[in-house]
C-alpha cells in the first residue's frame, strides 16, 4: 500500500532504483527505465542492454494506452541453411543473439514520456556498475554454473568470476564497462550503440567469436510505438501487446473463463479444502 507510487521487479535493488528516480521528480517511465536499467546489472542473465522487451504505458493525463515494441531480428545472416550445418540454433554463445532492442525501446519511451534527463535516469544503474553490489544467492548459483565458461574469456573473468573462481553470494560484483556503456548512451543517445563505437565494437566481437550479429544489422534496427490489443474484461478494459508478444494469449484466456463464475468456484474449493480449518 501506498499513497505515491509503487515499483516491483525481480530484484530489491532494482525496485529501489525505480523508487530513487520517483522520489527525484521522475514519473512512472523514468522509473520502469532506472528499474530495467538497474536489472541489467544485478540480474545480466534476464535483462540489459543486450536484450529485448516490450513495454506498455498507460498515460492518466490522456487516458490512453500506448505500446513499444523493443524486439530486435535475427541478423541478416542468420539463414536457415547457416544453422542447419551445424545442427541448429545454439542456445549460448554469439551464435544465439538477435538484433539487441531493448535500450532503443527505452530511448523511445523516454523521449516521448520522460520527465528527467536520461543521465539520471541511469544513475542508479550506473552506480550499481561502478561500485558494485551484493550477489544474490540465484546469480551465485547462475555464475557457479556458467564459471568455467566464463573463466575461460578475460573479459567474463573479470567480472563475472573471483580470479577464476565462482562468486559466491553476498560477495560484490562490479562491471564499470557496462557502467561507461550506459554513461556513453545517456550522453550521445540511442546512434551510440547502434551507429556509433559501440556499435563497431560489437560488430568486431561479433567476428572474432564467430557471430553473425553485425554493426550494420544495428545500424538498420529501430524500436517502434504499436497499437495495444484489448478485451473487456467484466467491465474492465484489459492491455497486453500485439504480437509478435504472446499478449494476445492471456486476452483469449479472459475472454474464455469470463463464461464462468470464478468467485462460486473458490467458495466451493474453500469449503472443501482441509487446510482452511
Amino acid at each position: 500500500m501506498g499513497r505515491n507510487g509503487m515499483v516491483t521487479s525481480g530484484h530489491v535493488l532494482a525496485s529501489q532504483a525505480g523508487i530513487q528516480t520517483m522520489m527525484a521528480g521522475g514519473n512512472a517511465v523514468d522509473a520502469a527505465i532506472a528499474t530495467a536499467a538497474a536489472l541489467g546489472v544485478v540480474e545480466p542473465a534476464g535483462s540489459g542492454v543486450g536484450g529485448d522487451g516490450f513495454i506498455l504505458i498507460y498515460w492518466a493525463e490522456t487516458g490512453q494506452v500506448t505500446a513499444v515494441n523493443a524486439t530486435g531480428p535475427a541478423p541478416r545472416a542468420a539463414t536457415r541453411e547457416t544453422y542447419l550445418k551445424d545442427g541448429g540454433i545454439p542456445m549460448k554463445g554469439m551464435r544465439s543473439v538477435s538484433v539487441p532492442g531493448l535500450a532503443d525501446g527505452w530511448l523511445l519511451a523516454h523521449g516521448k514520456y520522460g520527465a528527467l534527463k536520461l543521465e539520471d535516469v541511469f544513475a542508479p544503474a550506473i552506480s550499481l556498475c561502478e561500485e558494485g553490489f551484493p550477489v544474490s544467492h540465484r546469480l551465485a548459483g547462475g555464475l557457479k554454473g556458467e564459471n568455467a565458461r566464463f573463466a575461460a574469456e578475460p573479459d567474463s573473468r573479470a567480472v563475472f568470476t573471483n580470479d577464476g573462481k565462482p562468486i559466491a553470494a553476498g560477495q560484490l560484483l562490479a562491471n564499470p564497462n557496462l557502467g561507461t556503456t550506459l554513461q556513453k548512451i545517456a550522453k550521445h543517445g540511442r546512434d551510440v550503440l547502434y551507429k556509433g563505437e559501440l556499435a563497431e565494437a560489437i560488430g568486431e566481437f561479433s567476428r572474432a567469436y564467430d557471430g553473425l550479429l553485425t554493426a550494420e544489422d544495428l545500424a538498420n534496427y529501430h524500436a517502434h510505438w504499436a497499437e495495444p490489443i484489448h478485451v473487456n474484461y467484466r467491465g474492465y478494459e484489459v492491455y497486453e501487446m500485439p504480437p509478435n508478444s504472446s499478449g494476445h494469449i492471456l486476452l483469449q484466456e479472459l475472454n474464455m473463463v469470463e463464461l464462468f463464475d470464478l468467485q462460486s468456484f473458490r467458495v466451493q474449493y474453500r469449503r472443501k479444502c482441509p487446510s482452511d480449518g
